[in-house]
């Protein structure tokens, strides 16, 4: 009884990640999403199609005649394409210069369920709400920072 509220918010925090990651399921049978990282010496592409989530890091991609000096990010939506899964949509793939890592949504979902029905770490005792919750207000405007950073 002594963190309720700490307990309450945490299974909060994990549902709300619950609730957009369905969100984002849902749409990925209509368009895929797409974030890029461009930098000099590498490529990270991550995505979302069909109900798959796709992360590709590349140490060597071809960006043509001019070099690219400071990393670059950029979002995109496409229509949705066909794309072929291996067992359970998990799949690991070795490119010549990097790796592509495919995972299915619904195993981050169960990785929401358990963080949300997990009891809250040993750590808590340890800070108040207010603690927390300047935490989560400090996270909150990193984030916001990110987005307006690449938009």
């Amino acid at each position: 009884m002594k963190h309720r509220k700490l307990r309450i918010a945490w299974s909060v925090v994990w549902g709300m990640v619950a609730v957009l990651l369905i969100v984002l399921w849902v749409q990925s049978y209509w368009r895929c999403d797409n974030l890029t990282r461009i930098r000099q010496s590498s490529l990270t592409w991550c995505s979302i199609n069909q109900g798959i989530s796709q992360i590709t890091h590349d140490t060597q991609p071809i960006f043509g005649t001019k070099p690219v000096n400071s990393p670059r990010w950029s979002a995109y939506s496409t229509d949705s394409y066909s794309n072929p899964h291996a067992f359970l949509g998990f799949k690991r793939v070795n490119l010549t210069s990097g790796i592509s890592i495919s995972v299915p949504i619904w195993s981050l979902l169960l990785l929401c369920a358990v963080g949300g029905f997990a009891r809250f770490p040993m750590w808590a005792n340890r800070f108040s709400l207010r603690t927390l919750l300047f935490a989560t207000t400090l996270v909150a405007v990193a984030l916001g920072l990110i987005v307006w950073l690449v938009s």
